[in-house]
Order: C-alpha cells, then structure tokens, then sequence
C-alpha cells in the first residue's frame, strides 16, 4: 500500500515539471487554501488549474484530495 502511494505521488509531482505555469501557480494557491481548510477557495482553484491546462495532473490530483473530505 505505502509503495503504490509513493509511485502516485511521484507522479503527481514529477507532473510540475510540464504543466504550464499559470496552471502550477493555482495549484499552489489551491493548496494554500487547502492549508487553511478552505474547501471550497481550494477546489476552485484546482478547477482553475484544470481549465488552464487539462493535462496537469496535480490539479486533478489535488481536486481529488478536495473532493474526498
């Protein structure tokens, strides 16, 4: 179990290195959100991301965190 989540997180962040920059930059500020258990600023920034660059797997990712709480 802890191996699988290791390789998916290795993935998720080896995924920054080509997500455009815009999409990188809501990750972080949906992150910051999440921080301060803000679900809802949180997912909206990742559904930014998402629509910046469809392709950004963290975003998806980190939605998805969103998502289950």
């Amino acid at each position: 179990m802890a191996s699988k989540l290791i390789i998916i997180l290795l993935l998720v962040f080896c995924n920054s290195v080509n997500a455009s920059e815009k999409s990188t930059d809501l990750v972080k500020q949906g992150n910051q959100a999440l921080s301060l258990n803000d679900f809802a600023g949180a997912l909206r920034k990742f559904n930014e991301a998402i629509s910046a660059d469809t392709k950004d797997i963290q975003a998806k990712f980190f939605k998805g965190v969103v998502l289950s709480r």
